[in-house]
């Protein structure tokens, strides 16, 4: 069997275990979905989602490592494709967590290309159901220096290992999704940048984060601790 016959018979078999009915106790409407998706930080916001709130049933759709918004944007195979069977069968008012563009800037590309990838997601969403939201986290402030392996990574993805610059570029993201957000109802982007920092909302750039903050592996260069995606899952249901 080829991998893409696979990957439709996996997206046939997920939308056939959705169809079934969607209730709790007696009859009553089911909880609404936390359906986070897209790149490996929606996985982690979601294992730790319910953990911290009761309000959403977290759904892990599809969170791959290395996803970028080019490539949901791109093609219906997996991600885009699989979110929007997911959508339709959701009950009513479940949230989309998307986590995607930290990719993109390793890839090279530019503002404005991510900009439009992402928006392209973003408008196929919205246009499935006029219930759903979608809420946009940006990433936190990680720390490159922890490991000769992480600096190395740095230097090879953005060409330097001055915080200043990694952060300023990949806190570009926080800023192309917020002016999504801000062009459209139904979209919520929550600034959480320097939350591994101690301060919420307004990130010092020219220093990393402390090490208790971030992923004890030393192989893991682009992740916040387990406790500290918990934070994050806490602001985000907080804000919903």
């Amino acid at each position: 069997m080829t991998a893409p016959l696979r990957r439709l018979l996996t997206v046939a078999l997920f939308a056939c275990l959705l169809s079934l009915p969607l209730t709790t106790s007696a009859g009553a409407a089911a909880r609404p979905w936390f359906i986070a998706t897209g790149d490996s930080w929606s996985g982690w916001t979601a294992t730790t989602m319910g953990a911290v709130t009761q309000r959403y049933v977290p759904i892990n759709l599809d969170s791959i490592t290395g996803s970028s918004a080019h490539s949901w944007a791109s093609s219906d195979i997996r991600g885009l494709g699989l979110l929007t069977l997911t959508v339709r069968v959701a009950p009513a008012n479940s949230v989309v967590y998307l986590s995607l563009g930290g990719h993109d800037i390793r890839d090279g590309r530019s503002a404005d290309q991510i900009r439009a990838d992402l928006s392209k997601v973003v408008d196929r969403v919205l246009g499935i159901r006029d219930d759903v939201r979608i809420v946009f986290a940006g990433y936190d402030i990680l720390n490159f220096d922890k490991s000769f392996l992480c600096r190395a990574w740095l230097n090879s993805s953005v060409g330097s290992t001055d915080p200043v610059v990694a952060n300023t570029l990949f806190m570009t993201i926080g800023q192309i999704q917020a002016d999504i957000a801000a062009a459209r109802d139904r979209v919520l982007y929550l600034n959480l940048w320097g939350m591994s920092q101690g301060q919420t909302g307004n990130p010092d750039l020219t220093r990393w984060a402390p090490k208790s903050n971030v992923s004890s592996l030393f192989t893991d260069c682009d992740h916040v601790s387990v406790e500290m995606f918990a934070q994050r899952a806490r602001a985000i249901a907080g804000a919903l």
